[in-house]
């Protein structure tokens, strides 16, 4: 069921233009800033500083990014990392990764239970508990299965490295 929302749900995206025309129009009008010599957009509305941080109870939110829940699930395979460093071996790993299906029916379905419930779901715990029953692989054994090393020269300098062949399904 999971599977087939998600395949209305890219045809609908794929059939949709991203701007509507009347938004398109809004979007190209600019007006110069007199006394500084900038442009901001026509239509720019400055949010007050009261409605930061603050979403509305009845605003649907965004659906979760499917590296966003890679990047959740698999930091704390390098709990010593600074979030650089962090930032730069996950992008590599999630280029790599042959599970971004799986990777996308997790997010999609945490979106679902996020935004359907009253009560705060975390993602942390969400992933920790569905992961495995999809056939993602535990943050202790990633890189061996995988195939990665990370290594560091004396510089602290991190480099991941390809030592055997994947031997996940």
């Amino acid at each position: 069921e999971l599977l087939k929302y998600l395949q209305d749900a890219k045809s609908q995206e794929n059939t949709q233009s991203s701007y509507p025309k009347e938004n398109l129009q809004s979007c190209l009008e600019f007006k110069a800033d007199k006394n500084n010599g900038s442009t901001n957009p026509a239509s720019a509305n400055p949010r007050s500083s009261a409605s930061r941080g603050k979403r509305a109870s009845d605003a649907k939110r965004r659906p979760l990014n499917s590296f966003i829940a890679f990047r959740s699930y698999y930091s704390v395979m390098f709990p010593d990392l600074t979030q650089k460093a962090k930032s730069g071996i996950l992008r590599f790993l999630w280029q790599n990764d042959p599970f971004k299906a799986k990777w996308a029916i997790l997010a999609k379905a945490y979106s679902i239970i996020r935004d359907d419930h009253d009560s705060d779901v975390s993602l942390e715990p969400f992933l920790g508990l569905n992961a495995q029953f999809i056939g993602i692989i535990g943050p202790s054994r990633y890189l061996e299965v995988m195939g990665w090393q990370l290594d560091v020269d004396d510089q602290q300098q991190y480099t991941i490295a390809r030592v055997k062949a994947t031997t996940a399904n």
